[in-house]
């Protein structure tokens, strides 16, 4: 089985450095449109069994349209997954990142994932982001033959945690190559349900 991870394309938050987790949105900048297309162009001879994507509108439309550039004459359904969701930031969503670049906790987020406590701003943890990423992915894996071929579009720390927790890495080690680009593609191999995987590409 391989696993196509895809993060979405560059939002009007990105481009201004506004935070955006799992709690709220904005939409794709034409930058984020065509690098979205660009995947879709770069996947379109591969065959999907399965899309599955965060329930945030930003991943939606990107899977959109990377698969509008598919090939397939048989698509199959863009399926959403609630815990493919990004991390939530509680408070911090929507704020200006040079607003609290300097306070501690987000210099752990960034730097020190082992030390990052969201409890004063009313966050979720890395811990709870790998285990319910985890959970989704396990999830579907069962749902699948060793043979297919899966898309999931996300965000940039939930994949890139959920790599680096497929590739046995520790907590501390999560942020060490920063996080997946807009519009990358990560590719994973597992022939055995999911007990081990092997890391193919990772954000290419």
């Amino acid at each position: 089985m391989k696993l196509y991870f895809v993060r979405h394309g560059q939002t009007e938050f990105n481009h201004i450095g506004r935070i955006q987790g799992g709690r709220i949105d904005s939409p794709l900048t034409q930058k984020g449109i065509e690098g979205a297309k660009k995947v879709g162009k770069r996947l379109s001879e591969i065959k999907f069994n399965q899309v599955y994507v965060s329930p945030l509108q930003r991943a939606k439309d990107t899977a959109s349209f990377i698969m509008a550039e598919n090939k397939d004459s048989d698509q199959p359904a863009i399926i959403e997954e609630t815990n493919f969701r990004e991390l939530q930031f509680g408070q911090w969503e929507g704020q200006l990142i040079t607003d609290i670049e300097g306070e501690r906790q987000y210099v752990n987020l960034k730097t020190r994932p082992e030390k990052y406590d969201p409890s004063q701003h009313q966050g979720e943890s890395y811990q709870q982001l790998v285990e319910r990423s985890r959970h989704a992915l396990n999830k579907i894996i069962s749902h699948h033959s060793e043979a297919a071929n899966l898309l999931i579009v996300s965000h940039g720390i939930t994949l890139t945690t959920l790599l680096k927790d497929l590739e046995g890495k520790e907590l501390s080690a999560y942020r060490e190559s920063g996080l997946l680009d807009n519009t990358s593609i990560s590719i994973m191999e597992t022939d055995d349900e999911g007990l081990n995987f092997t890391l193919i590409a990772y954000n290419s």
